[in-house]
C-alpha cells in the first residue's frame, strides 16, 4: 500500500510525507528428512512444520527540498520511521525411527518480532564556478530489535511444557551518526575529479538470554574515503580509475541466536558475534562508444559468509552466519551494447578470481579458480506488432578457496503486444525456462564434508495484463528514503 501529499511551498521548495506498507499472511508447509548413520546403527529423523506467519510493515518518510538557485544548488532534509512486526505461530510434528523404535513429538514455536528503525538526514550542494560542485551531509540512524522465541514441547496428554534450552529473549539496540562531504571538479578540458570522504561512528548494545546469555556492547568508528578519475583521450574513447571503500552490515535478525528448528539435531541459528565486512575496491576502465572494458580488485576484511557447524550434542549441526578473515578478488569484465530500430542488446563477460582465507573454523583449503560469468538481454521488435525479450545468463563453476559452488544458468522468454493505441498491454513471461538456477556445491570444515543443493521456486509462467484509463496529469512527487541502507538490513 502507498500513500502520498505534497504541498509546494514555492516553485523551488516544498515539503512531501508519505506512507507505504505491506501485509502478508503467510502459511504452507515444510518437511525435513534427516538420516543420520554410523557404523553400527541407522536412525531417521523426521520433521513437519506447519508455517504460520504474519507480518506488519510500516514506513513513514517526510521530505522538505529546495533548489537555492539555477545552477543546481540545493538542500534536502529528510527523515523516516518504520516498524516490522512478525508474529510466527508453527506447529512441529516428529516422527523420529531410532534404533527401529517410533518415536512422536510435537512442538509449538511462538516468535514475536518487532523492529523499529529512524533514520534522519541533511544533505546540502553547492555548486561552484566552472564545474565544481561541493556536496556535504549529516546522518543519524537508530534501531531497536526485540524478540521473543518460545518454544513449546506436548505430552501424551496435550499439555504444552517450555523447553529452556531452545527458548529465548532477544535485545539489540543501534545508534549510527555519520557524515560525509564529496567534491567534483574537471581539472582543464578532459580530466574529471571526484573525491569524498564518509565517517561513521557506530555504537550497539545487544542482549540475549539464548546460551547462557550475553551482552555485547561496542563503539567504533570508521572512515571510508573514495576518489574516481576520468579523462577523455579522443571524442569517443575515455579512461577511468576509481577506489571505493564501503562497508555491508549484517541483518538485525542474523545477530538474533534464535532456533529456527529443523529436526532435534538440525537446526539454523543467529550468530550474535557477526561484525560488518569492509570492502576496498579498486578499478581500472576504458569506454569507447558502445564497448566498455574494465579490470578490478577487491579486497574485503571479515568478509559475510555461512557455514554449517559442529553443534554441542553428538551429530548434531547447526547452520549460521559467520565472519571469514579476508577475502582477495580479481575481475576483468567487458560488455557491449547494441541497438537498432528492430533489436536492442546488452551483452557482458565477466572473469572473476577469488580467494577466500580463514583459519578459525577448521575449513579444508582447496585451490582456487577463475569462473566465468556470461549475461545478455535481447529485445526485439517484430515488425512494431509485438516485441519478445530473451535473458540468458551463465555462472561458471566458483572454486574460492574455502567452498565450492556448480555452475548455475537462467534462460527467460517473454513476449508483449499493445493494443488500442497502447493502452492496453498483454505480455507473457516463461521465467528460467530449464530450471538450472540451482545454488549446488560442497566444502569442509575439520572432519566434516557438506554437500548442498537447494531448489528455487524460479520456473514459472505468467500472463500479466495492464490497461491505462486516460492519461492523468503530470505530477511530480519528490519522495526520497532515508533509510534504505538500514531498511535492507530488516526485510
Amino acid at each position: 500500500m502507498g500513500l502520498g501529499v505534497q504541498y509546494d511551498v514555492n516553485a523551488r521548495s516544498g515539503f512531501s510525507l508519505s506512507y507505504r506498507g505491506n501485509f502478508d499472511d503467510q502459511r504452507g508447509s515444510q518437511e525435513s528428512r534427516n538420516r543420520i548413520t554410523t557404523i553400527s546403527e541407522s536412525n531417521l529423523y523426521r520433521s513437519y512444520i506447519n508455517k504460520n506467519e504474519d507480518r506488519r510493515n510500516h514506513s513513514y518518510i517526510l521530505n522538505y527540498n529546495n533548489k537555492l538557485d539555477s545552477a543546481g544548488s540545493a538542500l534536502f532534509i529528510g527523515s523516516q520511521y518504520t516498524r516490522y512486526r512478525t508474529a510466527t505461530n508453527d506447529l512441529i510434528n516428529e516422527n523420529n525411527l531410532v534404533n527401529d523404535n517410533e518415536l512422536t513429538k510435537v512442538i509449538r514455536n511462538e516468535v514475536a518480532q518487532d523492529i523499529s528503525i529512524s533514520s534522519t538526514q541533511a544533505d546540502f550542494t553547492k555548486v561552484l564556478n566552472g564545474d565544481r560542485r561541493l556536496e556535504a551531509g549529516v546522518k543519524f540512524s537508530y534501531a531497536n530489535n526485540n524478540s521473543g522465541t518460545d518454544f513449546l514441547v506436548g505430552d501424551e496428554t496435550g499439555v504444552f511444557e517450555p523447553d529452556t534450552e531452545l527458548s529465548s529473549n532477544f535485545k539489540y539496540k543501534e545508534m549510527l551518526p555519520a557524515a560525509y562531504l564529496n567534491y567534483n571538479t574537471t581539472l582543464g578540458k578532459s580530466v574529471n575529479v571526484a573525491v569524498g570522504l564518509r565517517g561513521e561512528w557506530t555504537h550497539f548494545n545487544l542482549n540475549t538470554t539464548a546460551g547462557k546469555g550475553q551482552v555485547i556492547t561496542s563503539s567504533y568508528l570508521n572512515i571510508f574515503p573514495n576518489i574516481f578519475l576520468s579523462k577523455s583521450l579522443t571524442e569517443r574513447l575515455k579512461v577511468r580509475a576509481s577506489y571505493v571503500s564501503k562497508i555491508t552490515r549484517p541483518r538485525y535478525q542474523a545477530l538474533n541466536p534464535f532456533v529456527i528448528y529443523q529436526d532435534p539435531f538440525t537446526t539454523i541459528e543467529g550468530n550474535p558475534t557477526l561484525k560488518p565486512e569492509k570492502i576496498h575496491a579498486f578499478e581500472l576502465g576504458a569506454n569507447c562508444g558502445a564497448l566498455d572494458v574494465r579490470a578490478g580488485f577487491n579486497y574485503t576484511v571479515d568478509p559475510l559468509s555461512a557455514a554449517a557447524l559442529r553443534g554441542t550434542k553428538p551429530n548434531s549441526y547447526v547452520l549460521k552466519a559467520l565472519n571469514l578473515q579476508k577475502d582477495y578478488t580479481f575481475l576483468t569484465s567487458v560488455s557491449y551494447s547494441l541497438n537498432l530500430s528492430w533489436w536492442n542488446s546488452t551483452n557482458t563477460a565477466t572473469v572473476t578470481y577469488s580467494k577466500s582465507i580463514d583459519n578459525q573454523f577448521d575449513f579444508v583449503f582447496f585451490s582456487p579458480k577463475p569462473q566465468i560469468y556470461l549475461y545478455s538481454s535481447n529485445t526485439f521488435n517484430v515488425r512494431n506488432l509485438f516485441k519478445v525479450q530473451v535473458l540468458a545468463w551463465y555462472l561458471g563453476d566458483r572454486y574460492y578457496g574455502l567452498y565450492y559452488n556448480k555452475n548455475r544458468s537462467t534462460v527467460t522468454l517473454g513476449i508483449e503486444k499493445a493494443f488500442f493505441a497502447n493502452a492496453f498491454t498483454m505480455r507473457f513471461t516463461a521465467n528460467d525456462i530449464f530450471h538450472q538456477t540451482n545454488a549446488a556445491g560442497t566444502y569442509s570444515v575439520g572432519q566434516t564434508d557438506i554437500y548442498f543443493d537447494r531448489s528455487f521456486s524460479t520456473n514459472y509462467f505468467r500472463l500479466a495484463a495492464t490497461y491505462r484509463f486516460g492519461k492523468s496529469a503530470k505530477v511530480t512527487f519528490n519522495s526520497r528514503s532515508t533509510g534504505e541502507a538500514e531498511n535492507s538490513r530488516a526485510r
